[in-house]
């Protein structure tokens, strides 16, 4: 079957606020990998990246999602 990245994502988003943040950066990473302009996905992602302390992909992850939203988040 094929992969679907909002299920993904809210797999992600789960993980994310059950505290498990290598389990979510897993799943976001695989949204991420099955449609790279979903920007909800790369918006949590950066959300993850900042709580593991990672400022640099954080940044990186939150500008992808600006850029595929169309500038706009």
């Amino acid at each position: 079957p094929p992969v679907d990245p909002e299920q993904l994502t809210k797999k992600g988003v789960l993980a994310y606020v059950k505290g498990d943040l290598h389990g979510a950066l897993a799943v976001l990473l695989k949204a991420r990998a099955a449609r790279p302009g979903y920007a909800p996905a790369w918006r949590v992602l950066g959300q993850v990246y900042e709580r593991m302390g990672d400022r640099a992909h954080a940044r990186s992850a939150f500008g992808s999602a600006s850029a595929k939203n169309g500038g706009t988040s």
